[in-house]
């Protein structure tokens, strides 16, 4: 009982992994071959859709879920970098801008236009601070 279960939660944690990795969003199809394309080197089309769907007749092997841990680390990672990466490129336009040396309101909607274009979030902003 006790395996059946902890082989659930890994089941679980890895569907949630590979659905991550194929966007989280879209059509299922379309997330499932994004998913495949960056687990390809690991796992069969047929596995990564077992798991996609968590499908209770697979058991979910340690190493599987240390490889889809180490996989979205690093795509959060490098989702991290580039968002740090805008941050930067908005400092340096806001700069160019001369926003707050110059008449503030003279250039506010470009700047907010820049900033949603970003869809900053608070929390992200803090984590980001943070590192």
């Amino acid at each position: 009982m006790s395996s059946e279960r902890n082989n659930m939660s890994a089941l679980v944690e890895a569907s949630n992994h590979v659905r991550t990795l194929g966007g989280g969003r879209g059509p299922v199809k379309e997330q499932l071959r994004i998913a495949h394309g960056k687990l390809r080197k690991w796992f069969s089309f047929n596995r990564v859709r077992d798991l996609f769907h968590a499908d209770e007749r697979c058991h979910v092997w340690a190493e599987e879920i240390d490889t889809l841990r180490r996989e979205v680390n690093i795509e959060e990672k490098a989702a991290r970098d580039e968002f740090k990466l805008l941050c930067e490129r908005i400092a340096t336009l806001e700069a160019r801008l001369g926003v707050g040396s110059q008449d503030p309101d003279f250039y506010r909607p470009q700047a907010d236009g820049l900033r949603a274009s970003v869809h900053l979030d608070g929390r992200v902003r803090r984590t980001l601070d943070q590192e």
